[in-house]
């Protein structure tokens, strides 16, 4: 991709992350179902290059996966959410799939940066990775332990910090590029951040850091052929892909049954945006944006806060942002 692209594609991301987060006062979750709306709905209008393009699909769901850990340094929570928004993506060299790079974030809203957030036990979690094991995820997940390993970790799970401390200046910041350094957009600091202790590091502009992603420079590799042992970053990839897909299938089969359920009251737990393509992961899974209710709205749904709690729900799923980066050949060109 060239440098024009490049920028270019920059731009959209920040018209999108700039919408999503227009009202930083919104609860995180209405705030994470901003940015699946957003994101494909600025990116799928973009055009590059030489037979470039990025599509993106988005799954918005309400429950989250819950884990838990033996050694967690407080006695409550007894569970943590494993994570609110987990980005994929796969790089296509005509037509032919060749990476697959995913980042799970936890979405924070905070008041200050630097921080470090006040749930010691999910900090446990992101800073440490121990064994922990699903509570709240599937009846075929719940009970089941994995373990996360790897020097890459900190690139792989992130903080996605909200700032609502309006400042002159993005102080902790300097990574986004001055061409689109947008005034707005920095005095509510919208930042990536390492579990690091004591406090939280390596703050990171999400517009660059998720440009970085689309390009292939940030998250962590995974692969779609995993054996059933496996309990690594790999398998925690297919866990919450599949319980995601699982929650499609049941709302669509919901919705199915009574079309007045959710249908045109502009609120929902559950949608899917964009473009879901026929090569993509989700789309493996069987998540489609065929027969959405939402299709036609030009703003996201209402979603509830984190207090809510689904009564059709039977685990966690998460929410997901696929984006499929397709390439007609190798371009160097800068």
């Amino acid at each position: 991709m060239n440098r024009q692209d490049k920028k270019r594609l920059l731009e959209h991301i920040f018209l999108a992350v700039l919408e999503a987060f227009s009202r930083p006062n919104q609860h995180e979750p209405q705030l994470v179902a901003n940015l699946v709306w957003y994101l494909p709905y600025f990116i799928n209008r973009l055009s590059l290059s030489n037979g470039n393009a990025v599509k993106t699909g988005g799954v918005f769901v309400h429950a989250q996966p819950f884990v838990k850990v033996d050694n967690f340094p407080e006695a409550r929570p007894q569970s943590v959410e494993l994570g609110d928004l987990l980005l994929l993506r796969t790089a296509y060299l005509n037509g032919q799939p060749q990476d697959h790079r995913a980042m799970l974030l936890q979405a924070k809203k905070v008041d200050r940066i630097p921080t470090l957030p006040d749930n010691k036990n999910q900090h446990h979690l992101y800073a440490n990775w121990p064994i922990f094991e699903y509570t709240r995820a599937s009846r075929h997940l719940n009970g089941k332990r994995r373990h996360l390993q790897g020097p890459d970790l900190y690139n792989a799970a992130k903080y996605l910090l909200i700032s609502t401390e309006n400042t002159d200046q993005c102080e902790e910041c300097h990574t986004c590029s001055e061409r689109f350094h947008n005034r707005y957009f920095c005095r509510h600091q919208l930042l990536t951040a390492h579990p690091s202790l004591p406090i939280l590091s390596h703050y990171y502009c999400f517009a660059t850091d998720l440009l970085n992603f689309i390009l292939g420079t940030s998250g962590k590799s995974y692969n779609t052929d995993v054996h059933n042992a496996e309990t690594g970053w790999n398998k925690v990839i297919q866990d919450l892909t599949a319980i995601t897909a699982h929650k499609h299938s049941a709302f669509m089969g919901r919705a199915s049954q009574d079309d007045s359920e959710e249908r045109g009251s502009g609120s929902s737990t559950f949608f899917v945006s964009g473009e879901v393509e026929s090569q993509s992961r989700l789309f493996e899974l069987g998540v489609t944006t065929e027969g959405s209710s939402l299709s036609g709205r030009n703003v996201p749904p209402d979603v509830p806060g984190r207090e809510y709690l689904d009564d059709n729900d039977n685990g966690g799923g998460v929410s997901v942002l696929e984006f499929a980066v397709h390439m007609e050949r190798t371009d160097h060109t800068e």
